[in-house]
């Protein structure tokens, strides 16, 4: 089932601009790819934290003062039920040039679901894949909404694509410091994020596009007494996520050495603790900072990690493979590699016909490279100005910015 947007004419013009572009980089030209995930706490009409969430207040700064900062956006907590605000952003994000948009699916009138999951993809780029999966499991006022995972191959240029994974896993209603081990809500979480990798594996296994795997996953990565530790549950998450099939980099923790709080931050004032945000946040998260929300770089594990196995012990024969040689030679408590012949250009040819052949076949291909900007991983704090409400959500945002350049590999014609 698809659920990417309709095509209209402007957005075939869009594409086609795109694709040109595309298509005329040269080597060292760089293309910029801004990244944006974001729960911006427009729920439903009537459900509010304190007395006002200001909910078209807020959509309407997001749209004239905000929204142009990046090129794909990934929200949580846009709920299109009982409210046309979900449409009417997703039509004025147009005008800012996202042409293409993928949105989690309505629930049929008469299921047991009464809204959608509030998941929304906005991108500038053309998506070209979409799919959802939705969680088998979930309690309480969660279990009244299709939560699930949304899914977008984005095409950034003309050999490059992204798969981007969009989700809001199961929320704690309790007190933070209560959560332990074993507790009802970790479990139901650890039980989405293990339907979201298997979704992840089943888009990925026949390409190798980069992923990112991003939302709100209600998981917060600080312990809850000290701030300097992680929580053995941000352990459990990344351990869920891998499984035997990927490698999962946190983003901005690998970026910015620390985890940085996306709801309930504070200031010190006076030596006492002072909520930053008390207008949409609720009372019992109002500075108490926690780190829910991430952008996750997930790599596939290759065959030949597979192939390797597990640690060896110092009693064990190693017996390595190394995916550039044609040999392996197990010596005992020594391994040794017996490399593969490799063609170079600044070597001098061998002297038989077949090597001259070869190093006349290769040539420079360009390929097309994804890269995260350091510098741009952190939070997106989305402050308002002359407004009742300090910023546009009870949470920050999270950001990177994805760098696609043009890079010359040499092959062979052979290969």
């Amino acid at each position: 089932m698809s659920f990417l947007c309709s095509c209209a004419s402007e957005d075939v013009v869009a594409a086609s601009r795109i694709l040109h572009h595309q298509q005329s980089m040269s080597p060292g030209d760089e293309l910029n790819v801004r990244l944006l995930s974001y729960n911006i706490y427009i729920r439903p009409p009537g459900i509010r934290s304190n007395e006002s969430d200001h909910k078209s207040d807020r959509i309407r700064y997001f749209l004239n003062g905000t929204i142009d900062q990046w090129d794909v956006i990934c929200f949580q907590e846009l709920f299109g039920a009982y409210s046309s605000r979900q449409k009417k952003l997703i039509r004025k994000a147009k005008k800012f040039g996202f042409h293409w948009h993928v949105k989690a699916p309505t629930p049929p009138t008469f299921s047991k679901y009464f809204v959608d999951g509030g998941l929304v993809i906005l991108s500038r780029y053309p998506i070209v894949q979409s799919g959802f999966v939705k969680y088998k499991v979930a309690m309480q006022s969660d279990a009244l909404a299709t939560k699930g995972v949304l899914y977008a191959k984005i095409q950034l240029s003309q050999k490059m694509f992204i798969h981007v994974f969009n989700t809001h896993l199961q929320a704690s209603y309790n007190d933070p410091s209560s959560l332990k081990l074993g507790d009802k809500y970790i479990k139901i979480r650890t039980n989405q994020l293990t339907t979201m990798r298997e979704f992840v594996y089943q888009k990925t296994k026949d390409d190798q596009h980069p992923i990112i795997l991003l939302g709100d996953f209600n998981v917060d990565a600080r312990h809850e007494t000290d701030h300097t530790q992680e929580s053995d549950e941000y352990h459990i998450m990344l351990k869920t996520l891998a499984g035997d099939c990927f490698h999962v980099t946190d983003v901005l923790k690998d970026h910015l050495g620390h985890h940085p709080a996306t709801v309930g931050d504070f200031y010190e004032s006076d030596g006492k603790r002072v909520a930053k945000e008390t207008v949409l946040t609720s009372y019992h998260d109002q500075g108490v900072p926690k780190r829910l929300d991430y952008i996750f770089w997930v790599t596939r594990i290759s065959d030949a990690e597979r192939a390797m196995g597990p640690e060896p012990t110092e009693n064990d024969t190693l017996i390595a493979k190394d995916p550039d040689a044609n040999t392996v030679v197990s010596l005992g408590e020594q391994t040794e590699f017996v490399p593969a012949k490799r063609l170079s250009l600044d070597e001098e040819p061998d002297d038989t016909p077949r090597d001259t052949a070869l190093k006349q076949e290769v040539k420079e291909m360009l390929e097309d490279v994804l890269e995260i900007q350091d510098k741009s991983c952190n939070v997106a704090e989305m402050l308002s100005k002359g407004t009742i409400f300090r910023q546009l959500s009870d949470h920050y945002g999270v950001q990177c910015n994805l760098k696609v350049r043009k890079s010359r590999k040499r092959m062979s014609e052979s290969q």
